[in-house]
């Protein structure tokens, strides 16, 4: 029994061509290139990888072709994100990840991975995986250098604003007293500067504490709920200084939010100190439109709070201690904010622009969205 070949064997020249066309384009544009059979059973094994795997690595080529796999060294913190990424290969999704790799000395090295799926559409399947990967370690050390950097410039200027808020209420302390124990007073002109010095010491009181809200680690008791009705909350605590300051409200909330995980009482904490700050940024009035959503394929659920301040000019120091919308009331009310959110997993985004209206927008996870979807 014979059988002709010739077309199977000119395709297999034709792949083996590319994929040394590939090799030798993937050492110019990256630090190493790297190709991956998938057997049907599901397993990767590592068919080649270019030289410059021993540069970046310190490890013998060899050594990952034997073991069948190059990224059985990525570290073990990474092993999930890495499994990811080749769950998506494995489905036929390209994609990027960043990981790290202890080389031959036990150092640590970040590689930033793009695969590249190839199908066989005679199998109907993803049957190779082929991949450039950089060594990006260096960037990652100047990230966290600027981080640092960064960090300790932000406790400089929290230790400059703190000294600043207590010395203020510190200064008319002193003169209260001298005033108290120098100069006779009537018992009304004393029960006046006792109730200023009081006042005083309350104020010192509420700058230490927002202080260490800033890093206060432990959170209440999470509980499923509709942010809707948190917001709904909030917004009716603060109606009657809304009122006052002329500031009209629109809402736009979203009807059947998914539920998210979070702390009431610190996410009501967290709106308020939004609200406050949009309306001292308009202390002639104005408008606020509030209005809720989320994203299904971010797994989202987002609120908004769009005012008509005139632009966020300060939009770099939004979240730094002590900054408000007004410069003679200072306060942590926004960082405390800040760090709320970031604590429940979710982000603030702040879009703006030279004139009228700035949107600032609070981003929270949703999780087990299937688990809602079958409730609904």
């Amino acid at each position: 029994l014979m059988c002709d070949v010739t077309e199977r064997k000119r395709m297999e020249e034709a792949l083996r061509q590319s994929q040394e066309r590939y090799r030798v384009v993937s050492e110019l544009t990256s630090d190493f290139a790297y190709a991956t059979r998938i057997e049907p059973d599901g397993r990767f094994v590592t068919e080649w990888v270019t030289d410059a795997f021993t540069r970046v690595t310190g490890l013998r080529r060899d050594v990952a072709l034997s073991d069948g796999r190059w990224w059985s060294f990525v570290h073990s913190e990474d092993e999930g994100i890495l499994s990811q990424h080749l769950e998506a290969l494995s489905r036929g999704q390209p994609g990027v990840c960043e990981v790290r790799l202890k080389d031959r000395a036990g150092n640590i090295r970040w590689l930033c991975i793009h695969s590249h799926p190839v199908e066989d559409e005679d199998e109907g399947r993803v049957v190779q995986v082929v991949g450039a990967v950089r060594d990006v370690t260096a960037n990652k050390r100047m990230e966290a250098s600027l981080l640092r950097t960064e960090r300790l410039a932000a406790m400089g200027r929290l230790a400059a604003s703190l000294a600043h808020e207590i010395n203020n209420p510190l200064q008319a302390l002193c003169s209260g007293m001298e005033v108290l124990v120098n100069h006779p007073l009537d018992e009304e002109t004393r029960q006046y500067y006792l109730v200023v010095l009081q006042q005083e010491v309350q104020r010192m009181v509420t700058i230490v504490n927002q202080t260490l809200d800033i890093h206060r680690t432990q959170i209440d008791r999470r509980e499923w709920g509709d942010v809707n009705a948190v917001l709904e909350a909030v917004l009716l605590s603060l109606e009657t200084r809304l009122h006052d300051g002329g500031v009209s409200v629109q809402c736009q909330l979203a009807e059947e939010l998914p539920a998210v995980r979070f702390s009431r009482v610190q996410l009501e904490q967290a709106l308020r100190n939004i609200l406050i700050n949009a309306l001292d940024a308009m202390p002639n009035g104005g408008e606020l439109c509030l209005a809720t959503g989320w994203h299904r394929e971010n797994r989202e659920v987002w609120l908004s709070f769009t005012d008509t301040r005139h632009g966020m000019s300060r939009k770099m120091h939004l979240f730094e201690p002590f900054y408000a919308a007004r410069l003679d009331d200072l306060d942590l009310g926004m960082t405390i904010s800040y760090n709320i959110i970031e604590r429940h997993r979710g982000r603030i985004e702040v879009t703006t622009r030279e004139g009228p209206d700035s949107t600032l927008t609070v981003l929270l996870p949703i999780d087990e969205l299937e688990q809602w979807y079958k409730g609904k």
